[in-house]
């Protein structure tokens, strides 16, 4: 489970004992994942085989504040896309989860919604100077911002998933390029010492 606490009011969810305005000013860690293939029998599921080599998200340090005031939450990035684009769009799903309102004006204390999408971004690609691939970055925006009456409750996000489509296809599972997870590199067989995974 992938989980980004951002405490607004008391040091409590934190553990430790704060007043309210040191509460306020700290904020999460950041968040990385990486990004793979998405692959079907080992080639790229999407109907265009685009593929790459090295995918990333990252949440940067967030505080209350940030999402009250701005849209600006990390990037993703995805390394040696192949073939070539001009661009690719990726969306980044989670679950969140409002705390208790001191003052019961938040409509959304002590609540829990799941947000699809709840950031979204558009990569630049950039063709490098070999024109068989090209890496592509942007910057990741949440789709609305906090509201201020909000200000002072804790906001858990947690169960983030994340995935990268073409251009123009966003949600599309057909066109959909990579998706968070971990990529386990295989050996090949020693043929030659009889080991039981075999020889092709």
């Amino acid at each position: 489970m992938r989980t980004v606490l951002i405490a607004a009011a008391c040091g409590l969810a934190f553990g430790v004992s704060q007043s309210p305005a040191i509460a306020q000013t700290r904020g999460t860690s950041v968040y990385v994942a990486r990004l793979v293939p998405e692959l079907c029998g080992g080639e790229p599921c999407n109907v265009s085989g685009i593929s790459f080599t090295r995918g990333d998200v990252r949440v940067k340090k967030l505080k209350q504040t940030d999402l009250i005031f701005s849209t600006s939450i990390g990037w993703v990035a995805l390394q040696a896309v192949s073939p070539p684009q001009t661009g690719l769009q990726a969306r980044l799903s989670a679950t969140l989860s409002y705390g208790a309102d001191p003052n019961v004006d938040c409509p959304l204390a002590n609540s829990q919604v799941v947000v699809n999408p709840w950031a979204t971004s558009t990569l630049t690609c950039l063709p490098a100077g070999f024109a068989f691939w090209a890496p592509c970055t942007g910057e990741l925006h949440l789709t609305g911002v906090t509201s201020s009456q909000c200000s002072d409750v804790d906001i858990i996000v947690e169960n983030i998933t994340a995935e990268v489509y073409e251009n123009g296809f966003a949600g599309d599972p057909t066109r959909r390029i990579a998706r968070d997870g971990l990529a386990l590199g295989g050996i090949m067989p020693d043929c030659d010492s009889g080991s039981p995974g075999g020889c092709p």
